[in-house]
């Protein structure tokens, strides 16, 4: 424990710590693919992580086995955490184990909350469990902040790797203004936006553009089949697969389908997820009269999402920027469907024209475009050529751009790079008490 890291010009491979919060979840699919992408490479990966989210759609148990014992927990999975101020003492006493020195820096933070130092403790305690690494890989801006703090206190040596999602760098900034990560574009050393998008935001937000590298996620391409899809039929069979939340956009999908229903399309709808939207949705559904033509299948595992895929005629996509400022990144799931040559229909919408390009690969409309929305289902139903031609040629971005093993392998190469070259932390001794 406070060890300094074993150089990674040992074996090649970075040891890394990946930082993920909550964890598994089926809306972090994408973290899943990587990390085990990163130990197949070789890499000596750790898992710090939160438990799963009472009453989520996934638990421990849903852990890939090569993954299952490298997760360190920062608080014990099925227990119920006791009130802030309990909570507050044991991380205080959790911390002194890594030493005073770090506690009292942390306590001394006054630019946070105490529920913010609190937690920073409980980061502390486990990082300081699981020992310093050549790089901590944090999943989303506000773990990356935690890290550097943690750091900082620990005087550890790894590097700060982080990437940026989606809400952290839009309603998480909105939320907190535009110094929200002030500290981690100081003293991080790489950032890995998911998107053009993304860098540009974080860049203007300040991050220093030297540091910033696009760092896109990816799938396995050889796990979803391509199959050539016939002309829809009498019927057609459209899919949505999401989170049931405003950013989804799954209202404007009811109102959509309802257009085509009233003008007399014969239409299969299917929606896969959970979440806190699903009542107001299961409502819509009996307002618009779409009960005979609308299913909401709730959360559905991976493999029965692919079948789903490959029995249905259209995937549809259609993201909006949600009242508090939410946005999408990349849908993993719009890959997983293109990776099936499955035709789509999605939105101008953050980073999805990268993946999408209109007309080509896939149709875009614009947010909250319902009769848009509905005008390019029409087009993808009536119009064979033109759903074969998007769907192959959907097939091919995924595998030239967004193919998980290409990816990783960038992934490694930066990770070894960064681990290699100087740190934006001073050389101080690694000299915080360790026990």
């Amino acid at each position: 424990m406070g060890t300094e890291p074993a150089a990674s010009t040992v074996d090649d491979r970075a040891s890394v710590v990946a930082l993920v919060g909550d964890f598994p979840a089926v809306s972090k699919t994408f973290v899943v693919d990587q990390l085990l992408g990163l130990v197949r490479a070789g890499h000596r990966v750790s898992i710090i992580a939160d438990p799963p989210l009472p009453g989520g759609d996934a638990q421990p148990d849903d852990v890939p086995d090569d993954l299952r014992g490298r997760i360190t927990y920062r608080n014990p999975p099925g227990r119920r955490l006791p009130g802030n101020r309990v909570r507050f003492a044991r991380a205080i006493v959790r911390g002194l184990r890594a030493g005073p020195r770090a506690v009292v820096e942390i306590l001394r933070d006054r630019g946070s909350t105490l529920y913010r130092r609190m937690l920073l403790l409980e980061t502390l305690a486990v990082v300081a469990k699981v020992g310093d690494a050549d790089v901590f890989h944090c999943h989303f801006g506000m773990l990356g902040d935690e890290m550097v703090r943690v750091r900082r206190a620990l005087r550890y040596r790894g590097r700060i790797v982080t990437a940026f999602h989606g809400f952290d760098i839009s309603s998480h900034v909105d939320r907190l203004g535009s110094t929200a990560f002030d500290d981690l574009f100081a003293h991080g050393d790489l950032f890995l936006p998911i998107s053009d998008r993304w860098r540009d935001r974080i860049v203007a937000l300040g991050a220093p553009p030297e540091r910033v590298e696009v760092q896109r996620m990816g799938v396995d391409v050889n796990g979803f089949e391509p199959i050539d899809r016939a002309a829809p039929g009498a019927v057609w069979r459209i899919l949505s697969v999401g989170r049931l939340v405003e950013k989804k956009g799954n209202s404007f999908a009811l109102r959509a389908i309802a257009d085509l229903h009233r003008q007399g399309a014969a239409i299969e709808y299917t929606i896969v997820g959970e979440g806190r939207e699903r009542a107001r949705l299961q409502r819509m559904i009996s307002e618009l009269g779409l009960e005979d033509v609308t299913r909401l299948l709730g959360a559905r595992s991976r493999r029965e999402v692919h079948e789903l895929m490959l029995a249905n005629d259209v995937f549809l996509s259609p993201s909006v920027t949600a009242s508090d400022g939410d946005v999408e990144g990349i849908p993993m799931v719009l890959m997983e469907a293109m990776a099936t040559a499955m035709p789509v229909v999605a939105t101008w919408h953050s980073g999805i024209p990268e993946l999408v390009r209109d007309g080509w690969s896939g149709l875009l409309v614009e947010e909250w475009d319902v009769h848009g929305l509905a005008d390019r289902i029409r087009s993808v139903c009536t119009e064979p050529h033109l759903a074969a031609h998007l769907g192959t040629n959907a097939r091919k971005t995924v595998e030239a751009e967004y193919d998980l093993t290409c990816l990783v392998e960038g992934l490694q190469e930066r990770f070894e790079r960064s681990a290699g070259r100087p740190s934006s932390i001073e050389a101080t001794p690694a000299d915080a008490a360790t026990s």
